[in-house]
């Protein structure tokens, strides 16, 4: 999945045509947050995906003090909650340039910083992307 997704519409239904390619068969169930996410779904599995411009580029600097370095990447409690809530497996992170990468909401939980970002007030899970599972179809 290397070609450059445009917007979310387009990320979800590469991402569904890809995993399509093996059984069981995936369709797009619902957008969610004010379509900022899309719970696409399988008879044996549900899923979270997020459309991202780029990773968290200061996660490194705001982290030094923990031990952590380079680039991560966020999800907002909230939806994180949602994931335990709705039985979601994996989130998948679509990235505007045709990257696509995967965690388990257990994952993140178990290893991301809390944190509250600026802008918004809002709780979120931060984490390096040596996490991220590379999603090559």
């Amino acid at each position: 999945m290397s070609k450059c997704l445009l917007c979310f519409d387009s990320a979800i239904a590469r991402l569904i045509n890809s995993l399509n390619l093996k059984d069981p068969k995936f369709t797009n169930s619902c957008y969610v947050n004010n379509k900022r996410y899309g719970i696409i779904s399988s008879e044996v599995e549900k899923c979270l995906v997020l459309f991202k411009r780029d990773f968290f580029m200061k996660f490194g600097d705001q982290f030094k003090d923990q031990g952590e370095s380079g680039v991560g990447e966020s999800i907002n409690s909230d939806a994180l909650k949602m994931c335990f809530r709705l039985g979601i497996k994996r989130i998948f992170f679509c990235y505007e340039d045709g990257r696509v990468y995967f965690i388990s909401p257990v994952k993140v939980a178990e290893i991301g910083h809390k944190r509250q970002t600026l802008a918004e007030s809002k709780e979120v899970y931060s984490f390096s992307v040596n996490h991220l599972v590379n999603y090559a179809p």
